[in-house]
């Protein structure tokens, strides 16, 4: 599939188009299919900018079980308007979608006949600015079965560039699992219904009779691929190129041939900056952060990046395992016991540089607060200064929205047993934000010194009382967790305005 799409296929689609009408495939994800009788079918995932969002299109190969490559065809995916929105909201899981599949010849969208025997132009039938599909089927995937249709090809001439004529066909599609899946058998069936087969590739058949179907452009019926062409095995649905049409739409980037560059060839960050926007509910401040992180990936260099200076590999943000057991990210601002939340991962992943801005704010946070106290406590005035500190110092070096949503993410895996210090946590980090949105320009003791005032003002928050004498301070010994303990607070400890 490789071989056959870089030397014959990405060249035709790289030298008819410009950045207004690119295709954009995702080429690090290509599916394989191999059937009993070791028939193979690839499928590369492709959309169209001018495309809806939610249609998408499979570039299919296949390989018959002699080894021969045999021609390829394309199959598009529209979804219907109601089913839409929850195809997409599914991050475009097949399981989800009802709508329309239709089969066409290659060079219905690639305008040079690279399978052909000569350099014949294979020009596609045109109706209403889409080329005509060789057949086409209506799929349901909603009930308790699997997805399945019956096709009709036109009668006569339908008009258009191209010369082409039709003839009666007909095709049935069946669209499964390859495997057993729980209680939904082979049907295809949303993941809530499949058990233990969670995952499962969602796999297209195709049937076809009376295969007589459109005649060649221009008399040249045996230089073009046939709409006739017998399909053998079964075909992996391939939807993974929607995430960056559906990028490119949101933020505004069809002209912007670098970042679409980017988004093509780092399908890891694409998908990533996706499920933060859809988790942001898209909104302004989500699609503007998108913006500014593509950005900044795109200028990274292997010796000019986040975290060079502090020991950390190339492309560090990509690798979990890193950010697991690295100590640099072990040490936080609030108390040594606690990891990263997979959520603050995720957000390192797409900015790298706010985990190098946390870690530089921390020491400030945490000596600043010494300075003042004596020590970093919790659930005091001290532990109240330095929530509120830093991510004052957050706010000011990235901004209010992204200080906040890192500071929540800190909080989204804290048992439920400190839900009273999350409590107090939030509150003093909200001060933060607001102080180092306020005061963008202060340097770090100007930044503390407002801190302070706030506290010593009662306008902070902290834990009254606190039992630093009970013997489950630290640890709850009935549990196997280590440092689960309830820190002295008690069904009398109640927040309490800072001092």
């Amino acid at each position: 599939m490789k071989s056959v799409y870089e030397s014959k296929i990405k060249s035709a689609y790289a030298s008819k188009t410009n950045a207004s009408d690119n295709y954009f495939f995702d080429e690090e994800k290509v599916l394989e299919i191999i059937d009993t009788l070791q028939n193979k079918n690839y499928s590369i995932s492709f959309t169209r900018p001018n495309d809806k969002e939610g249609v998408f299109y499979n570039l299919v190969i296949g390989k018959n079980a002699q080894g021969e490559i045999q021609t390829p065809f394309v199959l598009k995916f529209k979804p219907d308007i109601n089913n839409s929105e929850e195809f997409i909201k599914n991050n475009f899981d097949f399981t989800y979608f009802n709508g329309s599949i239709s089969r066409h010849r290659y060079t219905d969208f690639f305008d040079i006949g690279y399978f052909s025997k000569g350099d014949t132009k294979c020009e596609p039938l045109i109706v209403n600015g889409d080329p005509v599909p060789c057949d086409d089927t209506k799929v349901n995937n909603s009930g308790t079965g699997g997805g399945s249709g019956t096709s009709t090809g036109n009668n006569g001439n339908s008009g258009g560039s191209g010369g082409g004529g039709w003839t009666y066909t007909s095709c049935s599609y069946s669209v499964g699992t390859n495997g057993p899946c729980g209680a939904g058998g082979t049907a295809a069936h949303p993941p809530s219904r499949c058990g233990a087969g969670t995952g499962v590739q969602v796999v297209i058949t195709i049937n076809c009779t009376d295969i007589e179907m459109r005649t060649q452009a221009k008399g040249k019926s045996d230089d073009c691929p046939p709409c006739s062409q017998k399909v053998d095995g079964g075909i992996g649905v391939n939807s993974s190129a929607q995430y960056v049409n559906t990028l490119i739409n949101k933020l505004r980037l069809k002209n912007n041939t670098d970042a679409i560059d980017f988004l093509n060839n780092n399908a890891s960050v694409t998908f990533n900056i996706y499920n933060f926007l859809n988790s942001n509910d898209n909104s302004t401040e989500a699609i503007s952060f998108a913006i500014e992180i593509i950005n900044e990936l795109m200028s990274y260099t292997s010796t000019n990046y986040p975290g060079s200076n502090q020991g950390l590999p190339f492309e560090w943000w990509k690798d979990e395992s890193i950010m697991d057991n690295n100590s640099f990210f072990n040490q936080n601002p609030y108390d040594v016991w606690r990891e990263l939340t997979q959520k603050k991962k995720e957000i390192f992943k797409l900015y790298p540089a706010a985990a190098i801005i946390l870690n530089r704010n921390r020491t400030i946070a945490e000596q600043r607060t010494i300075l003042n106290y004596g020590n970093n406590g919790l659930n005091d005035n001290s532990d109240a200064f330095r929530h509120a500190y830093f991510n004052a110092l957050n706010s000011r070096d990235m901004g209010k929205w992204l200080a906040k949503k890192l500071s929540d993410a800190h909080e989204s895996e804290t048992s439920t047993i400190w839900s009273l210090e999350v409590q107090m946590d939030l509150f003093n980090n909200n001060i933060g934000h607001q102080v180092g949105h306020d005061f963008p320009n202060d340097n770090d003791i100007q930044i503390g010194n407002t801190i302070k005032d706030k506290i010593n003002n009662g306008l902070g928050r902290y834990l009254n009382p606190i039992n630093y004498f009970d013997p489950n301070y630290r640890d709850n010994p009935l549990t196997p967790l280590f440092g689960d303990g309830n820190h002295g607070i008690s069904s009398a400890t109640t927040l309490t305005p800072t001092y």
